[in-house]
């Protein structure tokens, strides 16, 4: 999600009161939902045009909400609550109709992306950590370490508010706790988790988690966050 709200925040659709409300957003995470956007991922997974057309519609129609939202001056948490609960639903449907081969493979997918990016919101997924067999005690210990995250995301979001170089600052210290954080977790697993860890990840991906916001040829600008 970081790379869409910057591309919102270099369009001026985002302000970081709003980013405040959303710290969970802000981990670097390129969830599920992110990652079916890239075309290397839709190739990877060979989707049919019937699959991709769906994704494709399912995001037009979140930008195209959400621009709307902000252009009128109603873009708050609840709007934010709600556009996301109706893009899931739609992105819900494809991702229930991956076939089992699919289903597998995205499944490795998400968890290279969240290695790649530091993403620890991985370990609270249930299926990594039924893989990883979690007892209770790794399972509330990975819950704390996250919401503690949060909060440090959040606290550094309201101080930035209005600032454009505590904003930058931001983006660079919200990477580093996530960083920190997903180590803590990882350091923390067993040898044999260690291993299974690997090995769910299944073969390396060659193509790209997420597609460029800023389009094929466009680097960064000067003043990019």
């Amino acid at each position: 999600m970081r790379k869409l709200f910057l591309t919102l925040a270099m369009a001026g659709l985002v302000c970081l009161p709003l980013l405040a409300q959303f710290p969970g957003m802000m981990r670097g995470g390129a969830g599920g939902d992110m990652l079916l956007s890239s075309k290397d991922v839709q190739k990877e997974l060979k989707l049919s045009e019937a699959q991709v057309k769906a994704i494709t519609e399912a995001r037009e129609e979140m930008t195209k909400a959400m621009r709307e939202a902000f252009s009128g001056g109603g873009f708050d948490r609840d709007t934010m609550t709600k556009l996301q609960e109706e893009n899931a639903k739609a992105m819900k449907k494809v991702r229930d109709g991956l076939n089992e081969d699919q289903k597998s493979r995205f499944f490795q997918l998400e968890i290279q992306s969240a290695a790649k990016m530091n993403q620890p919101k991985i370990f609270e997924n249930e299926r990594v950590q039924k893989e990883l067999k979690f007892g209770s005690d790794q399972k509330e210990k990975v819950k704390k370490m996250i919401s503690e995250l949060d909060k440090d995301i959040k606290e550094l979001a309201e101080d930035a508010q209005g600032d454009r170089e505590k904003m930058r600052e931001m983006f660079t210290k919200t990477a580093s706790l996530s960083k920190e954080t997903f180590e803590k977790v990882t350091k923390s697993l067993s040898d044999e988790q260690k291993k299974t860890w690997v090995k769910i990840q299944g073969e390396p991906f060659k193509g790209e988690f997420m597609s460029n916001p800023f389009g094929k040829g466009k680097g960064k600008k000067k003043d990019d966050f």
